[in-house]
């Protein structure tokens, strides 16, 4: 664990290409989020036409489309970070151990998330990215690299608001606010995080480095170990 140095850009020589055994659990418990949207899905088609379901309370698949998409945005924010940060240094260990617990509460909170568990999807979800983004900005000394955190803050900043807000209204007006808020990062994330006055990125900022890009080998040593315990067993 290093802590003297801020967090650093990777060189592109691919070294440190092994995942953190944070990422690894990161991962899985972003997979454990997908298997309750993926329930959830099933129990709306199962209980289609009845008084009891949730496509009645939530509007259906449109909605769960939003909450996977939120995951999404999670998830890939995340992979960025530690592919194009030094993944050992404390801080981005924070800010991976705050990822996790916030898709972990998420996943927990799908289910009612457009009624009783609203508020903790909303506040997990903010905190990840509000707190990813402001702690880069406070350990990164490249200042072409703080400008570009600075305006992914504050982009997270405007839709944290709507996630904030669309928790206290109505289903309806909350899956309106809750899109825009998505829309609002998918479109920062794509045309480089502009903001008026601090310009945008080009998207040669954003490169990850190494090997690492590929954040489908993290989950290979779980599927090889699956695969051996499998073997074991076997009779």
């Amino acid at each position: 664990m290093r802590i003297a140095e801020p967090a650093a850009l990777r060189s592109a020589d691919g070294d440190g290409v092994r995942a953190t055994f944070l990422e690894l659990f990161f991962d899985l418990v972003y997979v454990f989020a997908l298997t309750r949207i993926s329930a959830r899905a099933f129990e709306d088609l199962a209980l289609e036409g009845g008084q009891s379901t949730w496509s009645a309370v939530t509007g259906g698949g449109k909605t769960l489309l939003l909450l996977l998409l939120a995951l999404w945005m999670l998830w890939q924010g995340t992979a960025w970070t530690t592919s194009r940060y030094d993944p050992y240094h404390l801080w981005l260990q924070v800010i991976v151990i705050t990822a996790l617990v916030s898709a972990m509460v998420m996943g927990v909170a799908v289910p009612r998330a457009f009624s009783g568990t609203g508020l903790a999807f909303a506040v997990a979800y903010v905190v990840a990215n509000v707190g990813r983004s402001a702690i880069l900005l406070l350990v990164l000394r490249r200042i072409q690299y703080r400008r570009l955190k600075l305006r992914m803050l504050i982009t997270y900043c405007v839709s944290a608001v709507l996630w904030l807000a669309g928790e206290v209204l109505p289903t309806d007006a909350r899956v309106a606010l809750w899109s825009t808020a998505l829309l609002v990062e998918y479109l920062g994330n794509r045309f480089g995080w502009p903001i008026p006055g601090l310009g945008r990125s080009t998207i040669s900022r954003w490169d990850i480095h190494g090997r690492r890009s590929d954040h489908a080998d993290r989950l290979r040593p779980v599927r090889r170990r699956h695969a051996r315990t499998r073997a074991t067993i076997r009779p």
